[in-house]
């Protein structure tokens, strides 16, 4: 007789559990593999419902106590599961050994196919299959699961590369990955160099312990300049961003939390960095899953208290580079997609998982877009009616910038990246 149900508790370790206990204490005995971390997680000891009517062995004069024994399976994404069942002895209690192979071999399918969290967006590069693709996206007709209007003047094949060698090989459920390419054509609405693909989706990006999952790379053809500041993967609000060439550490990788660095690795080339930014946004914190190659994503820093907003159309998936140079650099991004917890740490589970929204309602003009994290120095405050003013995160000063200086409602014209860039803040 088995008895099967699910416990809703999420164990933090798989965890493997088999033993045997007899009433009388008399013995006790378990079994455990360390190579699949098998460890005792829980005792019973209490008599069948049914015990009264299996008190005797087959002669009838023989005593015996029923035996429950508990197979506890469970692993890092999956909520436990409970075999229960009962043992009859027949003759007095001894020392019995259950094997555990047939469960063993239910553990290693459940650890290989159930994925962890839900997608709420996917960012796979799958649906397209040339650079021109992105093109059939636009103000009018908001197809796709990319918006693409942040770039410069060339074609879009001259910012943009579909290859099967540019994803990153451990992500199986990819079939290519993006090149990402910026050089001085690619100024967009400033002096800076933008190369940037930003969420097309009607779901919520901003609401519960979401992950943002995405792998980047560089090469020795055409490697970025580490005397340049890069903003890498950010947020309009700057609240949690990778940066590259900053200080202290100018060729490193940086995660930074309001412009303060709190953790960093070396970018050395042919290495694929995949990363999860962990914010909750009910919580307001944010925290760093990475890892590099097939490794599965390891918790790097802890949720830190900030201030995390989206309004779901302002996750930008590139590279913007603050000093205008004519060099071009090459930028790699597989494994793109957006899942509410728990966390998948394997790499590329989730990047070609069907969005549960990819379209979106049609908006007649592009959110404006900042470039840095915001200071606090404001350089104007004025909110005059008259001209146009420019809304929250949307620039409004800088070299070169020829658009709105004043700032909508109560915003300030700060300046973030002076003299190269002001943001209404």
């Amino acid at each position: 007789m088995v008895h099967l149900f699910t416990n809703p508790l999420k164990v933090p370790l798989p965890r493997l559990a088999c033993f045997t206990q007899y009433h009388d204490d008399s013995t006790f005995s378990y079994s455990t593999r360390s190579s699949l971390y098998l460890d005792i997680f829980q005792e019973f000891r209490r008599p069948h419902p049914r015990e009264d009517n299996l008190n005797t062995t087959a002669t009838g004069n023989q005593s015996a106590d029923c035996v429950e024994v508990v197979l506890h399976v469970g692993c890092w994404f999956h909520r436990p599961t409970f075999f229960p069942m009962w043992v009859y002895p027949t003759e007095k209690p001894r020392s019995r050994m259950i094997s555990l192979k047939p469960f063993l071999a239910l553990a290693a399918a459940a650890l290989g196919g159930v994925r962890a969290g839900t997608t709420v967006w996917s960012g796979s590069f799958n649906p397209f299959t040339s650079a021109a693709d992105f093109d059939k996206w636009s103000w009018s007709s908001q197809v796709g699961t990319y918006q693409w209007y942040i770039h410069g003047s060339q074609p879009t094949s001259h910012y943009l590369a579909l290859d099967p060698s540019y994803k990153n090989p451990a992500d199986t459920s990819e079939t290519h990955g993006l090149k990402v390419t910026i050089d001085s054509t690619a100024t967009w609405n400033s002096q800076m160099e933008r190369t940037e693909l930003i969420p097309q989706t009607t779901a919520n990006l901003g609401t519960g312990n979401l992950f943002y999952h995405f792998s980047v790379k560089r090469t020795n053809t055409n490697p970025p300049n580490s005397a340049y500041e890069h903003q890498v993967v950010f947020f309009e609000s700057h609240f949690t961003e990778l940066k590259y060439g900053v200080s202290p550490n100018p060729t490193d990788l940086q995660w930074m939390i309001q412009g303060n660095s709190h953790w960093s690795t070396p970018f050395t080339a042919d290495t694929w960095f995949n990363f999860a930014y962990d914010i909750d946004f009910n919580a307001k914190t944010v925290g760093l899953w990475a890892s590099t190659g097939s490794a599965p994503l390891t918790k790097v820093v802890q949720n830190v208290a900030t201030s995390p907003s989206t309004n779901s159309a302002d996750w930008h998936v590139g590279v913007l580079r603050i000093v205008n140079d004519p060099t071009p650099e090459d930028w790699y991004f597989s494994g793109v997609y957006i899942e509410s917890g728990p966390i998948t740490t394997s790499v590329g589970n989730g990047s070609a998982s069907p969005s549960s929204s990819s379209g979106g309602s049609p908006t007649t003009a592009p959110p404006s877009s900042s470039t840095s994290v915001p200071s606090t120095t404001p350089v104007s405050s004025t909110t005059s009616a008259s001209g146009p003013k420019q809304t929250q995160w949307g620039q409004c000063g800088g070299t070169g910038y020829t658009g709105p200086t004043i700032c909508a409602d109560t915003f300030k014209c700060v300046a973030v990246s002076p003299p190269y860039y002001y943001q209404c803040q």
